[in-house]
C-alpha cells in the first residue's frame, strides 16, 4: 500500500513538472500544440485617424472586429501556416474577453512621443494579469503596442506563453506597414502582411535564438 502511494506521489510531481515546464525551446518541436489567443489591447495606442475614433464604441468596435476576422477568415489569418504546425487551437475568447476590460480613453493618443513606448517588462505585466480561462500549455497572442496612422507602421509584440504559470517565454516586437480599404481592412493588412514575414522569416531567426533556452 505504502508503494502504491509512493508511485502516485511520484506520478503527480512528474506529471506537475511537465505541465510547467515548457521553455522558448519547446515552440519550436513540431509535437508541441499552440494555442491561438488573438490581439491583445492592453497597452495599445492608436494615432492618428481621430475622425474614425469619436466614441469609445469606434475603438472597441475595432479591437473586436480585428479579432472576430480570425475567425471569419481563419483560413488567410492561419497560424498553423505561419508557425508550420499541424496542432493549433483557436481560443480567441481569451484576448476578446481581456479587452473588454480596457479603459478606452487611454489609448488614444495625439503624440508621436507614444509610437515606441513599451519594453519587454510591460509585456510580462500584461500576461501576469490575463485570465486563460483555464487553458494550459504554449499560448500566443499579439500585444498590439501602437497603429498609427500618422506614421502608416504597427508595431505588434509576437509572444508565446507558458500559461500555466503565466510566463512569457519569449516576445519579439515587430514593425509592419498597414494597408487595405476601411478602419479595419487597414490594420488588418499589417497583421496578415505579418504573419507571412513570420512564417518565411522570422521563424528561422527566432529557432537559431532561442533553440537552446
Amino acid at each position: 500500500m505504502k508503494n502504491k502511494k509512493l508511485y502516485a506521489v511520484i506520478f503527480f510531481i512528474g506529471l506537475s513538472q511537465a505541465v510547467f515546464a515548457q521553455r522558448a525551446r519547446d515552440m519550436f518541436s513540431p509535437q508541441t500544440t499552440i494555442t491561438w489567443l488573438g490581439i491583445d489591447f492592453s497597452q495599445a495606442r492608436f494615432i492618428g485617424d481621430y475622425n474614425k475614433f469619436r466614441t469609445e464604441a469606434d475603438a472597441r468596435r475595432l479591437m473586436e472586429a480585428l479579432n472576430e476576422l480570425m475567425i471569419i477568415e481563419k483560413a488567410k489569418y492561419d497560424v498553423g501556416k505561419m508557425l508550420l504546425k499541424q496542432n493549433v487551437y483557436l481560443k480567441l475568447e481569451v484576448t476578446k474577453d481581456h479587452n473588454k476590460t480596457i479603459d478606452v480613453d487611454a489609448l488614444l493618443a495625439d503624440s508621436l512621443k507614444s509610437h515606441d513606448h513599451l519594453v519587454i517588462d510591460n509585456i510580462k505585466e500584461i500576461v501576469s494579469q490575463y485570465d486563460f480561462e483555464g487553458n494550459t500549455g504554449i499560448g500566443l497572442m499579439y500585444n498590439v503596442e501602437t497603429f498609427n496612422k500618422t506614421k502608416s507602421e504597427a508595431l505588434i509584440w509576437v509572444t508565446f506563453i507558458n500559461m500555466d504559470m503565466k510566463e512569457v517565454l519569449f516576445s519579439e516586437k515587430l514593425a509592419q506597414e498597414p494597408g487595405g480599404f476601411g478602419l479595419r481592412n487597414f490594420w488588418a493588412g499589417a497583421i496578415d502582411d505579418m504573419m507571412n514575414r513570420v512564417r518565411k522569416k522570422e521563424m528561422k531567426i527566432w529557432k537559431l535564438k532561442y533553440l537552446n533556452k
